[in-house]
């Protein structure tokens, strides 16, 4: 009874020490205490089992303290342990139910090798080239796709309309400019007539001029818009980033909303980077929304968190990014860490809640260099009515 115990106590230890931090890593707070927080994480991850191992197999190493630590262990053995059992049922939901929205009708994609397409290991630091090109490792493995998605308000005119979505760039000197200025060029190759960022664009100060030489020369016949993340909150210098974007040639919708023309038809592109930068875009004076010929409204966000806030503004489709898909997805155990006040509900894919229609890029890069079955994502989503609407696939 005590193993079982203990292993109930061990799954609902770790699951609970994730729900926390996926959480805490969705707010504001000051980057140090988060880091502070990290540190006691992984501490307080490493010791509690330590303990649980020495109480199961030898507990009179605890010698004289036992008596002191007796009932804390207990206790805490208890609360993992019925955490476990009250977490389970919606960890094997999620693994057995998992699938796109039914409103993504397609997706087609092949793998970009970037070490084969920058014609080098495009990774600074032999320690960090080694981890990079490890067989398991996905960091340099680009999935390229294109995702069929449908819009139920969508004005036929735009049937077929197309925007590529990039997201979490991270520019942080580690993966080479080379790197996303190969990035850059399969974006320019996909020829769509929006491309949108969501955010975490650089991390480091000595990475500025990249703004301008790798970024603007993103081309899009109706426009490049971004939003910025909370990494690029960490850099201080925010109105240094979107002078060098908008100088670039970018559009800011970092709390504003614009109308763009695109194929004769107005729509409405809006930026919410909360909770990070305030405020969202004010849509109050957004034209209203009462029928199909009202212009469709694409939101940047930062973060899937915002999805509520989209569908009180109405939004048709809205693309976030910021959990990375989670980074290392595990076989039957599905992605562990996502920043999200959601945990992993929305770590990447497409999510619909009426009236809204929600994509969630797994991004290009980031500040740890390990992916497993999260491979970085670069996407075009190409914009249909009712009249494609198809049964939905599940997942493969």
């Amino acid at each position: 009874m005590r193993y079982l115990l203990a292993g109930f106590a061990f799954f609902g230890h770790l699951a609970l020490g994730t729900v926390a931090l996926n959480r805490l890593h969705a707010t504001a707070l000051p980057f140090w205490f988060i880091k502070l927080i990290d540190l006691v994480w992984i501490l307080w991850h490493a010791v509690a089992p330590l303990v649980w191992v020495v109480w199961l197999f030898d507990p009179d190493r605890l010698g004289n303290i036992w008596p002191l630590f007796h009932p804390f262990i207990y206790f805490h053995l208890v609360v993992c342990a019925a955490a476990a059992v009250s977490l389970l049922p919606g960890w094997l939901h999620r693994l057995i139910t998992r699938q796109r929205s039914p409103l993504q009708l397609s997706s087609e994609s092949k793998t970009i090798d970037m070490t084969a397409a920058v014609g080098h290991v495009p990774i600074r630091g032999k320690a960090l080239q080694w981890i990079g090109t490890l067989p398991i490792n996905e960091v340099l493995q680009l999935d390229l796709n294109r995702k069929k998605l449908l819009i139920p308000r969508l004005d036929p005119r735009l049937e077929g309309m197309t925007v590529t979505h990039l997201s979490d760039l991270h520019f942080t000197g580690t993966m080479t400019k080379e790197f996303h200025q190969e990035i850059v060029r399969q974006a320019n190759a996909l020829q769509s007539d929006i491309v949108a960022i969501t955010g975490d664009l650089i991390d480091k100060p000595e990475c500025l001029g990249w703004l301008a030489e790798v970024l603007g020369e993103l081309k899009a016949p109706n426009g490049v818009y971004f939003v910025l993340g909370n990494h690029d909150l960490r850099l201080r210098d925010e109105e240094g980033i979107r002078d060098r974007l908008t100088g670039a040639g970018l559009i800011d919708l970092g709390a504003k909303w614009t109308t763009a023309k695109v194929r004769d038809c107005s729509v409405v592109l809006a930026g919410n980077e909360l909770p990070w930068f305030l405020p969202a875009a004010d849509l109050r004076d957004c034209p209203p929304i009462s029928s199909e010929a009202d212009p469709l409204r694409i939101l940047l966000a930062h973060s899937p968190d915002q999805f509520p806030w989209a569908q009180r503004q109405q939004i048709d489709l809205m693309l976030a990014g910021h959990t990375h898909g989670g980074q290392i997805q595990l076989p039957f155990l599905g992605p562990l860490l996502s920043p999200s006040r959601f945990g992993v509900r929305y770590c990447s894919g497409s999510f619909f809640e009426t009236p809204t229609l929600m994509h969630v890029s797994r991004g290009i890069s980031g500040t740890r260099y390990i992916r497993y079955n999260a491979p970085p994502e670069l996407s075009q989503l190409v914009l249909v009515g009712e009249s494609e609407r198809i049964e939905p696939h599940r997942r493969p």
